[in-house]
């Protein structure tokens, strides 16, 4: 038996796709977590006389996150050269469109489409075993989240 199961998928808009669909990025691994932060600005007034300082927010930002991609050179989506690739993404910037896309046990599907650069990519070089690729995704925007049920994505 299990509880609260969910399958996550991470995807890329297909482009010029119509109706809009996504192409699943292939052999990600477990997902950062995802979330905002606020930037903190100081409000300190020396005029207080009690030695403790004040902040206060300022604007929103998408926090930066990374995912495991278990490397398949064969796999054109893993790629350095090959448009469309996690590795030509980062060495030619793009924004997305991204898809986080969660699939809860006994629920409906919901999405999060967010745009992010590819602010890191690496990849360790094991003497034996499975080759990882660590995928940093930097966002630039507000992420919008809905319904997914009538969405597209491709195997």
């Amino acid at each position: 038996m299990s509880f609260n199961t969910t399958q996550h998928i991470l995807a890329i808009e297909t482009p010029n796709s119509s109706p809009q669909t996504f192409d699943r990025i292939a052999e990600v691994g477990d997902i950062g977590a995802m979330g905002s932060k606020a930037t903190m600005h100081d409000t300190s007034s020396h005029s207080t006389g009690d030695g403790w300082g004040s902040q206060r927010p300022g604007l929103l930002r998408q926090k930066p996150f990374t995912a495991p991609v278990f490397f398949d050179p064969s796999n054109a989506q893993h790629a350095l050269d090959v448009a469309g690739g996690l590795g030509y993404m980062h060495e030619h910037p793009e924004d997305g469109p991204w898809l986080f896309l969660e699939h809860p046990h006994d629920q409906p599907e919901y999405a999060t489409k967010f745009y992010a650069y590819i602010g890191e990519i690496g990849r360790p070089v094991p003497v034996d075993g499975i080759l990882t690729m660590q995928v940093t995704f930097e966002p630039t925007g507000k992420p919008v989240h809905f319904d997914a049920t009538a969405l597209t994505v491709n195997p």
